[in-house]
């Protein structure tokens, strides 16, 4: 599958571009391109990062009162003075953080300080973020939701890995019991690095998920997404590693997760498993084909009324390159993350965190042994 419109027409029809948003929220650093292109590996990697950090199920798990208030008021008879502001139900989400990372390009142990990678080196960073939900309510059995997202980060140094991150998502939250909630939809991502256009790439997510609800102490669920992604200047290549002619890199990827989470008043706990297989058309020593495990384990608590949210969530996982060679075997990694956030509730409408990110990746491959860590400070608005 691929994307109806080029890279070029998207970054003209979509108005939130880095220049855009950057003028949006007066965060602006100016630096001079850099023309080597990162790995894919690098990218791949720090788009999933921030697919982790913007799922509310790492940072903020629901707390169990407001699922029992949920619960309940789904129960009620809707009354007709309440159905058309349930169909009026609009969020509006915003932030701004500037952070630094040691190592961005997540260089190999072997490579520190290479001039030619920049490896080894530090850098600061600019975030900013939008999002932008419709959340409309038909019936005490069926919800909907629609929304877009905006994600602008700028390095100092690094401008290889600026990037400008597009989302537009739809999904049905039906009910077929008031415990049970069943939520089909699908997902455009259309990422885009303005230095590295090798890099960019598009991709539909058609997913599917189920949650339970056991009482306001207990919930687990399943989910299953299928990704197709597609580079929109990249060439696959051939088994001798030449670029084949008109053939775009594509990649299908598989992900299927589960996830537990148990409630005791003031905080919670959740445990998760996800496996994801990606297969790629590009042939040259199967580089980009390979089995994901991951383990996750989140505790969160809250204090002062509330108000102060912490959360820690460590996680291992394991990845197997199937066919891609290290040596007389075919390569593995072991990757250790944790991930800590911060939030500070300062009134209904604003809030300030702070984000720790680790990650010590350990291989049979030398390029693959590294560590990186990213410290980061924000602030979010919400309506």
């Amino acid at each position: 599958m691929t994307s109806p419109l080029s890279r070029r027409q998207y970054r003209q029809v979509l108005g939130m571009t880095k220049t855009g948003m950057i003028g949006i929220i007066l965060l602006f650093v100016s630096v001079p391109p850099v023309c080597t292109q990162l790995t894919t590996e690098t990218t791949d990697q720090r788009e999933f990062i921030l697919n982790d950090e913007e799922d509310d199920r790492y940072d903020k798990i629901e707390p169990a009162d407001k699922i029992f208030e949920m619960l309940k008021s789904r129960a009620e008879d809707n009354l007709r003075e309440k159905r058309m502001r349930r169909l009026m139900q609009f969020r509006v989400d915003a932030g701004l953080s500037a952070g630094y990372e040691t190592n961005p390009t997540q260089a190999s142990d072997d490579d520190q300080g290479d001039p030619t990678r920049g490896a080894g080196d530090g850098d600061f960073f600019f975030e900013e973020r939008l999002r932008l939900r419709w959340q409309p309510e038909f019936h005490s059995r069926l919800k909907a939701e629609a929304g877009y997202r905006v994600y602008n980060v700028n390095y100092t140094e690094e401008e290889r890995i600026d990037l400008t991150s597009h989302k537009f998502h739809v999904a049905l939250k039906i009910y077929p019991f008031k415990n049970l909630r069943v939520e089909p939809g699908i997902a455009y991502t259309f990422n885009d690095y303005p230095n590295a256009d090798s890099s960019t790439n598009s991709k539909w997510t058609p997913f599917i998920r189920l949650r339970h609800y056991i009482g306001k102490n207990w919930n687990y669920g399943v989910e299953y997404e299928y990704t197709d992604k597609d580079y929109d200047e990249q060439l696959a290549r051939d088994g001798a590693g030449f670029d084949i002619p008109g053939q775009e890199r594509e990649d299908i990827r598989h992900t299927y997760s589960a996830y537990v989470t148990r409630y005791f008043d003031e905080w919670w706990i959740r445990l998760r498993y996800r496996y994801y297989d990606n297969d790629s058309n590009d042939l040259y020593l199967d580089t980009y084909d390979f089995d994901s495990n991951r383990f996750y384990i989140t505790l969160s608590k809250t204090f002062w009324d509330k108000k102060l949210l912490f959360s820690i969530t460590p996680s291992y996982e394991t990845r197997d390159y199937k066919d891609r060679l290290s040596g007389p075997d075919t390569r593995e990694d072991d990757i250790w993350h944790l991930r800590v956030y911060v939030n500070y509730e300062l009134d209904e409408h604003i809030s300030i965190n702070y984000g720790l990110t680790l990650r010590d990746n350990e291989s049979n491959s030398s390029s693959g042994n590294f560590d990186n860590l990213t410290n980061s400070v924000g602030v979010n608005f919400r309506f």
